[in-house]
């Protein structure tokens, strides 16, 4: 017996028991969160963009990754308008104040483009595309017509997170390779 709801059933939680206007009110607040923290992923996926012009990543981000952001953004304001989402620009704010002081972060020197930022930066671009699946996956679950879109968007996340984790992990060998650990299973032996 499978007691999972279909995609279109919503599962009855002391959550489903919200009224209209708060339900309105919690989903506007998700919303802006998410428009706040695209905006964040978006101005960091154009800096890392800007300091990998002469490899791969760069020609992702810029040819595939950032027209898909700048898409995604289109759909995400759709929904906000159709639901009468106005915008939080103190959230808007802090997201770019946020992305900014990332930017004071060293990895390792004081100026210029550190290896170390490229494989940070990696990191903070899979998990903006794993929390945004998350958005793409609710939106549809939420919605009452044909729940393609957002299911075509689930797709294309996974396409990111995969495109994104092969350049991690090639960077991280390039920069990392000659460090070799023992099996972290083990305590280390003292000499």
């Amino acid at each position: 017996m499978n007691d999972r709801p279909t995609p279109n059933e919503r599962p009855t939680t002391a959550m489903t028991q919200t009224d209209d206007d708060d339900a309105g009110r919690l989903i506007a607040i998700y919303l802006n969160d998410h428009r706040a923290g695209s905006a964040g992923g978006q101005a960091l996926a154009e800096r890392c963009a800007g300091s990998n012009q002469d490899n791969d990543l760069g020609r992702y981000l810029v040819e595939e990754f950032l027209p898909q952001l700048q898409e995604e953004r289109r759909l995400v304001q759709r929904v906000r308008a159709r639901l009468d989402v106005r915008d939080n620009p103190v959230k808007q704010f802090a997201a770019r104040a946020a992305e900014l002081l990332g930017r004071a972060k060293t990895n390792g020197q004081l100026r210029g483009y550190s290896p170390l930022s490229r494989i940070v930066e990696l990191e903070a671009l899979i998990a903006a595309v794993s929390t945004k699946r998350q958005l793409w996956r609710l939106l549809g679950s939420l919605t009452t017509v044909d729940d393609s879109v957002f299911e075509a968007r689930l797709r294309d996340a996974d396409t990111q997170r995969e495109r994104l984790e092969e350049f991690h992990r090639a960077f991280a060998v390039e920069l990392f390779g000659g460090v070799v650990a023992d099996d972290p299973e083990t305590e280390p032996t003292s000499t």
